[in-house]
């Protein structure tokens, strides 16, 4: 068997040609920014996969912990107070 129908894939083509053409209503707009929602999306999870198991959440752990050796009522208050500024 040979390639099939000639006009098989018509559709598909003109439906591609128009989000990607610069002349298409919106169409180039709307596919970049989708392409772009994607990446940000997989980027924001391979980072959040790294933070949550590898070595940035050992080094958020040790940095917790050395900052409760300095944690105190006032220290606590003076924070509250310095946040409440803005």
């Amino acid at each position: 068997m040979s390639g099939g129908h000639p006009g098989r894939f018509v559709r598909g083509r003109r439906f591609l040609q128009a989000r990607l053409s610069p002349q298409g209503y919106l169409g180039l707009h709307l596919t970049m920014g989708l392409l772009f929602i994607v990446l940000g999306w997989w980027a924001f999870a391979e980072i959040a996969e790294d933070f949550s198991t590898g070595w940035l959440a050992t080094m958020d752990r040790a940095a917790m912990d050395a900052s409760r050796q300095f944690m105190t009522s006032g220290l606590t208050r003076r924070t509250r107070a310095t946040t409440a500024l803005g």
